[in-house]
């Protein structure tokens, strides 16, 4: 599901004005040149027990998935976390396991970046896997889910009692 999630927003991505695709993988670097430097984090380590505060909030803030839009990226974030759970609530109980849906988030996390790797142009709300392009991608397959669990697979879900 992830790597069907990563290169159908890059279809979509494709479709937004500006944006462009790009085999030299420019995408990628343009989007990260503002994240935490090694002497901000060095600067932070000195105050070693609000240390993970800061890095949280200084992470979510300076724009941890929208780097260009920090403020409004916190609510994105949100949103695309929403957009995103009926898929790992749905692995978890099919599987009856959270191992598997452990892997799927582990999964979801090293193919994310191929949505941008190879386009230029867009911005961080408009591109990618938690832009609105993967927004559009999420609500399709959660449309999907809902068709294949009550027309295809046609057995409802539960979640089956623990011992």
């Amino acid at each position: 599901m992830p790597l069907i999630l990563a290169f159908l927003t890059l279809g979509v991505s494709l479709l937004f004005p500006g944006v462009e695709f790009s085999s030299g993988m420019e995408g990628i670097f343009e989007r990260f040149n503002s994240i935490l430097i090694p002497e901000q984090l060095e600067q932070m380590e000195n105050q070693s027990s609000n240390f993970p505060i800061h890095l949280f909030w200084l992470t979510l803030l300076q724009g941890h998935n929208y780097p260009d839009n920090p403020a409004i990226g916190v609510f994105m974030m949100i949103l695309w976390c929403i957009l995103l759970a009926p898929m790992f609530s749905y692995v978890r109980i099919k599987s009856n396991s959270v191992i598997a849906a452990a892997i799927m988030h582990g999964s979801l996390n090293a193919t994310a970046r191929l949505a941008i790797m190879v386009i230029k142009g867009g911005n961080d709300l408009l591109v990618g896997v938690t832009g609105l392009a993967g927004f559009i991608v999420l609500v399709f397959m959660n449309i999907c889910l809902i068709i294949y669990n009550k027309f295809i697979n046609k057995k409802p879900i539960v979640m089956e009692e623990q011992i």
